[in-house]
């Protein structure tokens, strides 16, 4: 489970045959976007220093600690461990 990406190839590119669409795991996407070429990157618009695509990802999503969240005051009641 997690996420998966659909990418669709070009004719050219299957010349085995077969379905030309492959699905990608979000590890293999962020592997595709760290080998893309800075070329390819500047052909997308992208500048190089400031916009790389693997950037684009969360990789990590930190989830503060309890006691620093804030309360929620939820059907009369506080919530102390809900994320807000």
């Amino acid at each position: 489970t997690g996420l998966h990406l659909e990418a669709e190839m070009p004719d050219d590119a299957n010349a085995g045959g077969g379905d030309s669409k492959q699905f990608l795991s979000g590890q293999k996407v962020c592997e595709v976007f760290r080998r893309m070429k800075e070329d390819d990157m500047k052909i997308l618009g992208l500048d190089i220093t400031h916009a790389r695509p693997e950037w684009f990802l969360v990789q990590v999503l930190p989830v503060p600690p309890l006691h620093v969240r804030p309360s929620v005051n939820a059907g009369g009641g506080v919530s102390e461990d809900d994320l807000t």
